[in-house]
């Protein structure tokens, strides 16, 4: 698998690893590691995802060798669909990993995940509506959500930003 992703136009494997956990990432800045990680779990991988850097990662056993091929074969193309189409580095996980990755007030982003499993789990606990303008929190009043609606657009054009720097 290491020499498979090894040889993918843009990627590249994390370190040197010889044991069941395999990291890799993207070095070309047209290709958004989240994003091919959004494309294979749509061809039906279970793939997990890294911060600092920003990768994906698979837990490597002898099972593996009966997909070994199929798998880097369905990374090649979700590597070739994600830079010919640079927009769905702004959907999905690819968007919430980018943004949570490179934001730099990490402690925002800790109490806005606290929150969110407050409200999940408390007692008589509510049911939830991720993409409502006001969350456990939010700004209240006249406007709810519009304190937390401009901290979210602060930080997505920061992270955007951040990503066309490093690229």
């Amino acid at each position: 698998m290491r020499k498979g992703i090894g040889q993918i136009p843009g990627l590249y494997v994390m370190g040197e690893p010889s044991g069941p956990l395999l990291g890799y990432g993207s070095i070309d800045p047209d290709v958004n590691i989240y994003a091919v990680g959004d494309q294979m779990d749509a061809k039906g991988w279970q793939i997990n995802r890294l911060q600092n850097p920003d990768g994906l990662h698979a837990m490597i056993t002898a099972q593996h060798l009966e997909v070994m091929d199929a798998y880097l074969c369905d990374l090649r193309e979700s590597v070739a669909t994600v830079k010919a189409h640079p927009e769905l580095a702004q959907a999905g996980s690819a968007a919430t990993y980018g943004m949570m990755a490179h934001i730099p007030l990490r402690g925002m982003v800790k109490n806005r995940v606290l929150e969110m499993f407050a409200g999940m789990y408390k007692a008589g606990g509510t049911q939830m509506d991720l993409h409502a303008a006001s969350g456990p929190g939010g700004a209240g009043g006249a406007h709810p959500g519009t304190l937390d609606a401009l901290v979210e657009r602060l930080a997505a054009l920061y992270v955007t930003w951040k990503q066309r720097r490093q690229g």
